[in-house]
């Protein structure tokens, strides 16, 4: 137990000391076309099979839909197993979710967990409701699926070496005034309360003051697809977890996106 201890503070000093270090280097960039963290093609390895064939047909057609850009059609493309998300604040559509095996690989990877899906689907309803009209205003909202890898991705090394699962702008094309926010869906039933990933919406405000601009907030918010009442490590109630940017999807996408909205101003 004594080793283990040593090694988790060994790890936790010299991640605090890397980004300290790193913290000398940040800088505000502006994402362009030809970014990295922007797909630019989707890489697919077909099974030799008669299944395999018909995935093949398939995606040729999505890829015709998507190059004219018929997304209402796109959106209800389907081969099976295999479904396409055409949310269009998203940067780059489609993005895909599997559900059981199919016969091929795929670079990026598809969704690997139903809350990622639920919560995109949850946005595009809330984005095309009356409610979410009134809340986002005249504001320009846009969506990216970050990548997990420190090459393509935006992590974080004193939240536990966190990659959120999404980022969120919204920007005020007015003023220029934009609001970065960094969500990730995920199950909470066994975490601890004491999870680093949890303080992320702290360390962001940090991160927030030493950029210095005034012209840009910074918001991290864990969406839970696990209920409040299922929870197993928690003794405080769910409005002190809201208070902590942790917001539950069982309550609703009406619900808790209004109070994501809410709380990024």
């Amino acid at each position: 137990m004594l080793i283990r201890l040593l090694q988790d503070y060994t790890d936790r000093f010299y991640k605090s000391l890397k980004t300290a270090y790193e913290g000398q280097f940040y800088d505000i960039v502006h994402i362009r076309k030809d970014d990295d963290a922007l797909l630019k093609v989707y890489h697919f390895e077909i099974d030799n099979t008669d299944d395999g064939e018909v995935y093949g047909k398939q995606i040729r057609i999505l890829q015709e839909l998507v190059k004219n850009g018929k997304i209402g059609e796109a959106s209800q493309w389907n081969a099976g197993q295999m479904v396409a998300i055409c949310f269009d604040r998203h940067l780059y559509y489609p993005l895909f979710a599997i559900e059981g095996d199919v016969p091929l690989k795929m670079r990026p990877l598809a969704f690997d967990a139903p809350s990622e899906i639920q919560f995109v689907r949850d946005l595009e309803i809330f984005y095309q409701s009356t409610l979410g009209q009134q809340i986002i205003g005249k504001r320009s909202i846009y969506l990216l699926r970050n990548a997990d890898t420190k090459a393509k991705g935006l992590g974080f090394a004193l939240a536990g070496n966190f990659y959120p699962d999404f980022l969120l702008w919204l920007v005020d094309d007015a003023t220029g005034e934009q609001w970065l926010n960094f969500i990730d869906p995920k199950g909470l039933r066994q975490m601890n309360l004491n999870d680093p990933k949890l303080c992320l919406y702290k360390e962001v405000k940090v991160l927030q003051e030493k950029l210095g601009d005034p012209k840009l907030t910074l918001n991290a918010f864990i969406v839970s697809a696990t209920q409040f009442a299922s929870l197993l490590n928690v003794s405080c109630e769910q409005n002190d977890l809201e208070e902590r940017n942790v917001l539950f999807m069982p309550d609703g996408g009406q619900v808790y996106l209004k109070k994501l909205f809410d709380r990024i101003g």
